[in-house]
């Protein structure tokens, strides 16, 4: 019960106020809601229609926010693999949770360059805290071996795959994997050495040998000039 006293009113001190206890159950729920209702047995009170109750939200004080722990991550072709990790960036777990995870071909085109992750579970587990043991990492394959230059794709994060306390951070919803070429893939030319050749010599083969590397499919173009010395171009 609420008691009003003799003397208040509508225009000085006219409220009654009181306090409706809410249980902190550790249980994430979402949001949640309950009313609040007013009725009076007294015929002389009469309850304003547009204010006979009143809803109260209660939100879940068990939200974490999750991201990639890096806003890019560089491997080299040589690596193998890339390792990236994703970090809970605030808040602690009362139960376990799971997001996804899933690439995006960049210039870097799987599965020629790297193998793609379809929507892949990352399971964070109860106690685990943005100030502990926070982090779950996950491996994709780099495959290309060719010199073919920097290439990059994009991984992401989806929504958690449950009901879940974890809301993601904008900031920290992709990350960007560059791939830069293996040094050993890096393509070196150069003249074999040169052949004494006589003035009786209509012509002589000079060649240019790859000394390490793989060409690319798109192939590579080399240029040569003759210059110096003490002999002339004829013509």
């Amino acid at each position: 019960k609420l008691t009003f006293t003799s003397g208040q009113s509508s225009t000085g001190d006219n409220t009654q106020c009181f306090d409706v206890d809410i249980v902190a159950d550790n249980i994430y729920e979402g949001l949640e809601m309950f009313t609040v209702q007013l009725f009076s047995r007294i015929t002389t009170v009469t309850i304003a229609a547009a204010s006979q109750s009143a809803t109260v939200d209660i939100e879940d004080s068990t939200i974490v926010e999750v991201g990639f722990a890096q806003s890019s991550y560089t491997t080299s072709e040589g690596d193998g693999s890339v390792q990236v990790c994703v970090v809970l960036l605030s808040g602690a777990l009362i139960a376990d949770v799971t997001v996804g995870v899933f690439t995006n071909d960049g210039s870097a085109v799987s599965p020629d360059d790297y193998t793609s992750l379809p929507t892949t579970k990352l399971t964070f587990t109860s106690g685990q805290s943005s100030t502990g043991d926070n982090t779950q990492c996950f491996d994709i394959a780099i495959n290309n071996g060719k010199q073919d230059g920097s290439k990059s794709f994009t991984v992401h994060l989806v929504d958690p795959l449950q009901p879940s306390p974890v809301k993601f951070r904008p900031s920290s919803m992709s990350t960007t994997v560059v791939i830069e070429d293996h040094p050993a893939n890096e393509l070196k030319v150069g003249l074999v050495a040169a052949s004494e050749f006589t003035e009786a010599d209509d012509s002589e083969v000079v060649c240019v040998q790859i000394m390490s590397g793989t060409v690319g499919l798109e192939g590579v173009n080399i240029s040569m000039q003759a210059s110096g010395g003490t002999a002339t171009k004829s013509g």
